[in-house]
This record gives structure tokens, sequence and C-alpha cells, in this order.
């Protein structure tokens, strides 16, 4: 009975000391530290709008930083670390404005340049992307790509390579006007030059441009064009039906003398639509709410491992609990399936 006994205590402490093993180890795998550096521009900001917050709804520790320039293109990154080597304080080394979460890094009041940034590490991980107005077009991506990412091997060796692949446009945009060239072409085009950069460099796919295209086969997520509104004589301030869509889409915006630099955000102030020198202009590329949360939720998951569907605290303004859920989950299927390839 004794011998029993002392058993029978032996196997609990065994059991006690596994499972506190276990929950020690799930608990630091919980609570890890995620650090990511990403060679953004405007799609990188629209992409992680909310990735903060879902961080910390899932409890889970971020430090990001984005490097952001608008339009910015995988030439001018390599550009730009170039300078950075050699001129660091010139102004095509001082080229990003810093966004994420991050210390700040460099000096207050300049722009960052590509060096101090990813000195600031070690890194997790480096994301890098193509600008999206040539993401199709594949005589764009080198030597530049290369360039980027050997500074980004010889500087953060221990760096999992992102490649973001990035969405294609709304059906609507100008780009499609002759109908030669379509939405699905476009995704087609860049999907095929980011699996490319993936599988040359060993980088992984976050796959944000596949989460939209799923999106888009959705009746939910289906933009249809408003056939009843006047888009030639539209009254001021108002706005077509743009349901469905994850773009910004037409919005009345004041007039803008900074036509050399796309912007960063597509954001406008509210009240340019009362402006009587307000125009209606279509914004077929950036996000609106629904596209930016997608986004934001395929970072997650990627970045995690973790289910994003079962976040359903942290609610975007202008999405309804059943459009966030909607997207949750096409963001958890895509990643799932990019991560069985």
């Amino acid at each position: 009975m004794k011998k029993l006994l002392r058993s029978l205590s032996v196997l609990s402490l065994a059991l006690f000391v596994f499972t506190n093993a276990a929950w020690a180890q799930d608990a630091s795998s919980q609570n890890q530290k995620v650090r990511l550096l990403i060679f953004g521009n405007s799609f990188s900001n629209n992409s992680t709008t909310h990735l903060l917050e879902l961080a910390k709804e899932g409890k889970k520790d971020l430090v990001f930083l984005n490097l952001i320039k608008g339009g910015c293109s995988l030439q001018e990154d390599a550009e730009a670390v170039k300078a950075a080597q050699t001129a660091p304080d010139s102004p095509q080394a001082r080229f990003f404005a810093q966004g994420g979460n991050a210390p700040r890094v460099g000096p207050a009041g300049k722009k960052v340049n590509a060096l101090e940034a990813i000195q600031a590490g070690p890194w997790d991980y480096v994301s890098i992307q193509q600008y999206s107005l040539i993401s199709f077009k594949r005589e764009t991506y080198e030597p530049y790509a290369k360039e980027l990412v050997d500074f980004v091997k010889a500087k953060a060796p221990q760096a999992k390579l992102i490649i973001h692949e990035t969405w294609a446009y709304r059906e609507d945009d100008p780009l499609f006007k002759d109908g030669k060239f379509t939405q699905d072409k476009m995704y087609e085009g860049l999907k095929a030059n980011y699996t490319k950069l993936a599988t040359d460099y060993h980088g992984v796919i976050l796959p944000i441009g596949d989460a939209f295209q799923a999106a888009r086969k959705t009746p939910e997520w289906t933009y249809v064009r408003d056939t009843a509104f006047d888009f030639k004589n539209p009254k001021q301030g108002a706005l077509p039906e743009q349901r469905g869509s994850l773009n910004v889409g037409w919005i009345w915006k004041k007039p803008t003398t900074n036509t050399a630099t796309p912007e960063i955000s597509p954001t406008t102030d509210p009240n340019s639509a009362k402006d009587a020198t307000a125009k209606l202009t279509l914004d077929a590329h950036h996000c609106n709410v629904a596209g930016t949360y997608l986004g934001s939720c395929v970072w997650y998951e990627f970045l995690f491992h973790d289910d994003v569907t079962a976040l359903n605290k942290y609610l975007p303004k202008g999405l309804s609990a059943e459009q966030a859920a909607s997207l949750r989950k096409i963001a958890h299927e895509t990643v799932a399936k990019e991560a069985k390839k």
C-alpha cells in the first residue's frame, strides 16, 4: 500500500511538472515578442491600420517599424539603402516617414534612413513589397529586389523575409477602362511576381492580395457600380452607392498642388464635400475600413499563427459585427491555404 501511494505521489508530481512546463511553454509562446520591420508605402500603412488593436485583444506583444514613403517602389528602396550607407544624412537617405509603434529611430524631426532602421533591431521579420501601380510588371522588380534583400540579409541575417503581396485595384479603376487589362489580370500578374520573389529569395508570402481577391468572389464583398448615380454631373457632396467595396472609392476632395508624390493616406477632410472647390474623385487603390481590417487580420494570423476568427471584441467604426466576422474568416482561410503550399 505504501509503495502504491509513493508511486501515485511520484506520478502526481510528474504530471504537475509536465502540466506546468506545458503551461509555461504556452505562456511563453503567448507572450513572445514579435519584432517587425517593414519597407513599405501607403499600402503597408493601410494593411497595418488595425494590427496593434488586434494584437492587444489577442494578448500578443508586437513591436513594428513601418518605413513609409507614398508610392515607394523596390527601386526607390534600393536607392535609399545605398544612400543610407554612403551619405546617411542626405535627402536620398533620410527618405522614410516612421510608422508603427517602435521607439523613435534617428534624430528627432528628421526622416529615417534604412541603415539606422535596420540597426534598431534585432528584427524577427523584415517585409518588402513593390509599388502597386507596377506590381504586375515583372521587369520592375530587378535588380532592385536583390539589392534590397542583400542589404536585409547582411544587416539582419536572423530575420525571416516577408514578401508582402499587395492587392489589385477595384474593378472601376481607370487602369482597366479599355477592358483589355482587367482587375483579374492585375491580380494574376502581381501574384506571379510576388511568388517568384519569394522563391528566388526564400521569403514567405504574406497573402493579402489573395485575401482581397477571395473576398471579392463573395456576394458580400462584390462591388457593383451604381448605375443610377450621375457621375458626369454629380450633386455637390453626393456619393454613389458603394456597398461591397474594400476600397475608398468615390470621395469629394479639394484640389492639391502636390501631384509629384502619391499620398501616404487616402483620408480627407470630412468638410471637403461642402467646399465648392472639391471635386468628385475616385480612389480605387487604397482601402476603406473593410479593406484595412481585412489586411490587418491577415497580418495578425500570419505573424502569430493564431486563429483570428476568435477575436471579436475589437470592432472598427464603420463595420458591423457580421461584416467583421466574415472578413476574419476570409483572412483565416487565406493564410491557412498559403501555409499548406
